[in-house]
């Protein structure tokens, strides 16, 4: 099961550092985007005066 993907295509982290680092580099990019999305849905919920509460 894949969480995330950066695409690397046939180039993989060897060393026990690179991995790691590729892990935390590849959530951070999710949570990012997550945050991302959620603020830009919020922002546009507020400006929207039909929008429910």
């Amino acid at each position: 099961m894949v969480l995330t993907t950066l695409g690397f295509g046939d180039v993989v982290p060897v060393t026990e550092l690179a991995k790691r680092i590729t892990i935390i580099e590849a959530i951070t990019g999710q949570i990012f985007l997550a945050t991302l999305v959620a603020r830009l849905v919020s922002m546009y919920r507020r400006s929207d005066p039909t929008a429910e509460t």
